[in-house]
């Protein structure tokens, strides 16, 4: 039922042969790169504003001794506990857990609806890798299409690797 959703939000279950009764079958004619595709050959990713981005990232993110790195796409990776270089950190880490791989941990995703900020939050299997998805992104706003969206972008910036800012909060804090 999951690929037929994804499937049908893309415009593809025709063309993925999802059109029948029989959506095991369909799931066994799909490869795992299939099921990546779904998210993101739909054309929808809109870009989204660097500044704009840095901006929800430094609301979301508030506690003053977290230190973090915001990639082009809209991945977040916290360092609990940075060494070194940040965005080496973090380099390292999201080319690690960034690449959605369907079938297996790498393509689990959770869904966050934000309080305070329009939008969701999407999380995979790296607690310290969330991926921030707009309101005016993804065109079905359902949590299934969010999740597919923002791990489409996640791996976006699992395997471009473009950093766009860095917050670094070692020895930031106020002694009290």
């Amino acid at each position: 039922m999951l690929l037929r959703r994804a499937a049908r939000w893309c415009g593809l279950e025709t063309a993925l042969g999802l059109v029948g009764p029989d959506v095991r079958r369909a799931r066994t004619r799909l490869s795992r790169r299939s099921i990546i595709a779904l998210s993101v050959p739909c054309g929808m990713m809109i870009a989204v504003n660097s500044k704009e981005l840095i901006d929800v990232w430094q609301r979301l993110l508030a506690d003053p001794h977290k230190s973090w790195v915001l990639f082009e796409h809209g991945t977040c990776v916290v360092l609990t506990a940075p060494e070194g270089e940040p965005a080496d950190q973090a380099t390292a880490l999201l080319k690690q857990f960034g690449p959605a791989r369907a079938g297996s941990s790498a393509g689990d995703f959770g869904v966050i609806d934000l309080e305070d900020i329009e939008g969701w939050v999407v999380t995979g299997h790296h607690n310290d890798v969330l991926t921030y998805v707009g309101p005016d992104e993804p065109q079905d706003q359902s949590e299934i299409a969010v999740g597919l969206y923002g791990r489409a972008k996640r791996h976006r910036d699992g395997t471009e690797l473009h950093v766009v800012h860095v917050e670094d909060k070692r020895g930031s804090a106020d002694p009290a």
